[in-house]
């Protein structure tokens, strides 16, 4: 496992958390990759703007994936009733927190929203593409299929 900044207070992060950041990572490269070549109208025009909304989106993503796995292994050493409640809260911090970044963006007008909502939306595609990282980062961790 991989070594996490300090201020997380856990030591390590586990595989499954980066194969979703490298998910969600994956999912702001595809809808960029979109932007740039589609030739949608409102995309182009104002391809900066959207391309830094899926950036800033991707960004509140990926924070939102770690905030969810630290309050998930935190809740686990509590009893069910203390976790259900501390898991509730921190959800509701987390909407609170997407929701502070979309009125943010419409309120300044600086990035596109609607990239914005793709890239907090790739905390949806990292979800699902996660077993595909997981299976990548096996196989090229044992090319062989050997375990060792």
């Amino acid at each position: 496992m991989a070594s996490f900044p300090g201020f997380l207070k856990q030591k390590r992060v586990p595989g499954y958390v980066w194969e979703l950041l490298a998910g969600i990572s994956a999912s702001a490269f595809f809808f960029s990759m979109l932007a740039l070549f589609l030739p949608v109208p409102f995309i182009a025009e104002d391809r900066p703007g959207f391309l830094l909304g899926i950036a800033a989106g991707a960004a509140a993503a990926l924070a939102g994936a770690v905030h969810m796995w630290k309050s998930l292994s935190s809740s686990l050493m509590l009893g069910e009733g203390a976790a259900v409640k501390r898991l509730i809260l921190h959800n509701t911090i987390r909407y609170l927190f997407f929701a502070a970044v979309i009125l943010w963006v419409a309120v300044t007008r600086y990035v596109n929203p609607v990239g914005v909502f793709l890239g907090i939306f790739g905390l949806k595609f990292g979800a699902y593409l996660q077993p595909l990282f997981h299976k990548l980062a096996g196989m090229l961790a044992f090319p062989r299929g050997g375990h060792g």
